[in-house]
């Protein structure tokens, strides 16, 4: 039981600590868009070539998702569409 308390603690505790040192990214998704698609992504969520590491980000989804349903909100901005390169 405390281990599984210790391991929740130190998941929860990582996913703090990244999302402090986070930034909305334009990250770009593996399918090329016309619009620009602003999202909350904590260190690590995003690699330097500017793609989604999605094996970070399925590792967390679940405290992702509570962290954008609380605090962090989407941003679609298709009024400044524009290509991505």
């Amino acid at each position: 039981m405390k281990l599984r308390t210790l391991a929740l603690l130190l998941y929860v505790g990582s996913y703090l600590v990244l999302s402090a040192f986070g930034q909305y990214s334009s990250a770009r998704a593996t399918d090329v868009s016309t619009s620009i698609r602003v999202d909350w992504a904590p260190i690590g969520f995003v690699t330097r070539s500017g793609n989604w590491n999605y094996a970070v980000h399925a590792a967390y989804l679940p405290l992702y998702a509570l962290d954008r349903t609380l605090w962090h909100c989407d941003t679609y901005h298709s009024a400044i569409a524009q290509p991505l390169k």
